[in-house]
């Protein structure tokens, strides 16, 4: 089954639309409209971009779930430890002209170069 679009009018009686995963779960809400038609091209213009669209990562860095104690075995809770750093994975490709990449910041930075 596929995902679903469902059109809807929200507490301010302006229209939304809501993509609902095969699941039945809510997996965007779009922002609000004026019209029915605005909604409607709204919801093309998602269906049109969702497939190509690039994906930027701006969540804190993951950390391990369990307190890192160097060795394999059981963990002592009662002494702090340091977790070591997880490194970034390396890009796939080249960054772009005018950019780079900083290993362990998992970023992109646009850096202005003068000529």
């Amino acid at each position: 089954m596929a995902g679903m679009f469902e059109l809807f009018l929200d507490a301010e009686s302006r229209y939304r639309f809501r993509l609902k995963g095969p699941d039945g779960m809510v997996v965007a809400v779009s922002r609000s409209f004026d019209d029915k038609p605005a909604a409607i091209a709204g919801i093309r213009d998602v269906r049109e971009s969702a497939g190509t669209a690039l994906i930027t990562d701006l969540s804190p860095r993951a950390r391990p779930a369990v307190p890192y104690t160097g060795v394999s075995g059981a963990v002592r809770r009662d002494t702090p430890c340091v977790v070591p750093e997880i490194s970034s994975p390396v890009p796939a490709m080249a960054p772009p002209a005018g950019s780079e990449f900083f290993p362990g910041s998992g970023s992109l930075i646009n850096v202005g170069r003068r000529a």
